[in-house]
């Protein structure tokens, strides 16, 4: 027996007979193993006594195909599970194994391989679970690390802001030049380590929403409003379409007005002169939709699939040269997630960009 196999293990297991035969092979691999024949029996062992791993049959009398391990799961999602089943089937296997198992066994096909699959199945779960401490370790660095630079570069921006406002006729253009050139780096700093908090914070399963009733065109027109200012030097044009009747739906308004404001921005950033970006507000087969669409020179297909992951960035350049953290999108998709929403976007080159939101009215 490999070293680092499982000591003990939950059978979930409805045929008496195999769950038997696999009692005493595990007996004699030095494993400990505990039977149930049906789901709920096992989620009760499996709150009372700490597991290694657990066997699953996927054809239970009280549960069928992978809602069982959906719901071991839920119980300890530290569980390494390996799937035992008589049903041979490419695609279900792939399926248990995005959903979380660590193994697909077929019933009558494994002799020796149990003990070798048990094992590497434990392995892995091991690491995996060895991963997500280093990372949830690395996202609280990252936390207090993006804290501690916010308030001097929050000091600088503000002390470049007062000295380009105040030295005009004082310092010559070159000068000021350079004084602008200093607020623009601190101001894109200071974006950034915002953004670096917010991933941080999602990325640690923290992001707790403050849902009250709020009136959706009041939200939308403010954040068309606040983005006007980063659309006038382009001579862009913001239509806001909004509804006839006051739309209210249960949302976090700080976090939605975060999603518009990045979507808008992102929009702004990269349409060209003279072009029109639209803010489009309505209520769809009981859902809010929200859309923000410009004309820009959109995202090749291939490239939109990973676009709302961390720091990712499509090959398209801002129009104006502006810079982007490429956090933006993986927060704006992360909201709407937790608010129950979904977020998809349309684009072709050439053909523009528009980012559709859709949320439920009730949160």
């Amino acid at each position: 027996m490999v070293e680092s196999s499982p000591r003990r293990v939950l059978v979930i297991e409805d045929s008496r007979t195999a769950a038997y035969a696999l009692r005493q092979q595990l007996a004699a691999q030095g494993m400990d193993c505990t039977v149930s024949h049906d789901l709920a029996d096992g989620l009760i062992q499996l709150g009372q006594a700490d597991y290694d791993l657990a066997l699953l049959d996927l054809f239970l009398p009280d549960v069928v195909g992978l809602d069982g391990l959906a719901r071991l799961k839920a119980a300890k999602p530290d569980l390494a599970v390996v799937i035992l089943t008589s049903h041979d089937d490419a695609e279900l296997a792939v399926q248990a194994l995005k959903e979380g198992a660590q193994d697909y066994l077929i019933k009558g096909q494994f002799g020796q391989l149990l003990f070798r699959t048990l094992a590497f199945a434990y392995e892995r779960n091991a690491v995996r679970k060895q991963l997500e401490a280093l990372n949830e370790q690395k996202n609280r660095f990252l936390g207090m690390a993006a804290h501690d630079l916010r308030n001097p570069l929050t000091a600088i921006l503000g002390i470049s802001d007062l000295l380009v406002a105040t030295t005009e006729g004082v310092l010559d253009e070159k000068q000021r030049e350079l004084l602008r050139h200093i607020e623009q780096s601190s101001s894109f700093m200071v974006e950034l380590i915002d953004d670096l908090l917010d991933i941080s914070t999602i990325e640690q399963g923290r992001l707790d929403l403050r849902r009250a009733e709020t009136d959706l065109s009041a939200v939308v027109s403010g954040a068309v409003a606040r983005n006007r200012h980063l659309a006038i030097p382009k001579g862009i044009e913001l239509v806001c379409a909004l509804p006839s009747l006051p739309l209210r739906a249960t949302v976090d308004e700080r976090r939605l007005v975060q999603v518009l404001d990045n979507l808008l921005s992102n929009a702004i950033k990269f349409s060209p002169e003279q072009s029109t970006t639209t803010i489009q507000l309505d209520l769809v087969d009981g859902d809010v939709r929200l859309s923000v669409t410009d004309e820009g020179p959109g995202i090749p297909e291939d490239e939109q699939a990973h676009l709302f992951e961390p720091f990712q960035r499509a090959s398209t350049r801002t129009t104006g040269g502006e810079r982007s953290t490429g956090l933006g999108l993986a927060i704006t998709h992360r909201i709407v997630q937790a608010h129950g929403g979904t977020v998809t976007l349309r684009s072709a080159p050439g053909a523009g960009t528009s980012f559709v939101i859709r949320l439920p009215l009730d949160g």
